[in-house]
């Protein structure tokens, strides 16, 4: 039904040339677009696994270091695509893909916009995961796509979003004014860098998050590489 909406095939056909763009191996690959049948087509890279979405709410336990390197893997995707001059505005669980060999892989760059640039005083994204400034129509860059994806890492490993509401005004208000719910009142083992991510990333001011998801990704594999560096020390000692 898309297809007969004013401006849709060339909103369309600029979403795969931006993406085809990109080159990155957490970023998913378009290959060519066509026009057929009457209706359009993004040609992309086939993928075999599942959504981040449907691990979260599996029975699957989705181990510390696991949840790490997907964080760190859409941060590196994101940064890379921020260095091309792209925000993505729309990071959830449903827009990324885990192959079956644990990669993570970024989708869905629909209403992806130059930094600082783009739609002013329009509201684009979904509720549950924009940042303060992306809901008051603000100009927004890469520390944005850091709020959601903050907001992404709660629901990882509480499994459930931080913030709901009977509507979107209600909702919305949550992400301009109500602190973030402590996660450890959810998961109470929360490693102490899963949960600094997670509160700095979501913090009401971009200035106080992490500078960048550059920053952010060597912070999360920092973390990651201390439990060796200690087994390695331990070894020594022995």
């Amino acid at each position: 039904a898309l297809v007969f909406h004013e401006g849709f095939a060339e909103h369309f056909a600029e979403e795969a040339r931006l993406v085809a763009g990109l080159q990155h191996d957490n970023i998913v690959r378009v290959m060519d677009t066509e026009q057929a049948y009457g209706t359009h087509f993004i040609v992309m890279e086939k993928l075999t696994g599942t959504l981040l979405e449907d691990l979260i709410y599996s029975d699957q336990t989705i181990e510390w270091q696991n949840c790490r390197r997907i964080l760190r893997e859409i941060c590196e995707a994101l940064a890379y695509s921020h260095e091309k001059g792209f925000v993505h505005r729309d990071i959830k669980p449903e827009n990324v893909f885990m192959l079956t060999d644990g990669r993570v892989k970024l989708m869905d760059f629909g209403i992806a916009t130059k930094g600082g640039a783009g739609d002013t005083g329009k509201v684009l994204g979904t509720p549950y995961y924009m940042s303060p400034e992306q809901i008051c129509g603000q100009p927004v860059d890469g520390r944005s796509d850091l709020y959601s994806l903050g907001i992404l890492a709660y629901e990882l490993v509480t499994r459930d979003v931080p913030f709901d509401a009977d509507s979107i005004d209600g909702l919305f208000a949550c992400h301009i004014r109500k602190p973030l719910p402590d996660p450890r009142r959810e998961i109470a083992d929360l490693p102490d860098d899963l949960y600094e991510f997670i509160m700095r990333a979501t913090r009401k001011k971009p200035e106080d998050r992490f500078a960048d998801c550059g920053e952010a990704a060597a912070y999360l594999k920092a973390a990651a590489e201390v439990p060796v560096l200690d087994r390695f020390g331990m070894t020594t000692i022995s």
